[in-house]
């Protein structure tokens, strides 16, 4: 079964980012907020920890605030088990 196409929020999520290459929560939040009118800043918590999980953004703790950048690569494991 493939996975579903990421929601208007995830997208537009994304594109900030992009654009500034890294962004605060609260950053993101802003500029979504400024697009979409009445939206909470938890709400888009919510979804980048969500986002994070599915490995569509990183996280990074730069000082007290954290600020969402790409996702870490991660690596591809042969068939021979994790011990490698």
């Amino acid at each position: 079964m493939s996975e579903a196409a990421p929601s208007d929020r995830k997208l537009e999520a994304i594109k900030i980012r992009r654009e500034q290459r890294r962004a605060t929560v609260r950053e993101i939040w802003e500029r979504m907020r400024d697009r979409e009118g009445k939206l909470a800043y938890t709400t888009v918590l919510s979804l980048l920890r969500v986002m994070e999980r599915k490995g569509l953004v990183g996280r990074e703790l730069e000082r007290l605030e954290q600020r969402i950048a790409a996702a870490k690569r991660r690596a591809r494991r042969g068939g021979k088990g994790a011990a490698e």
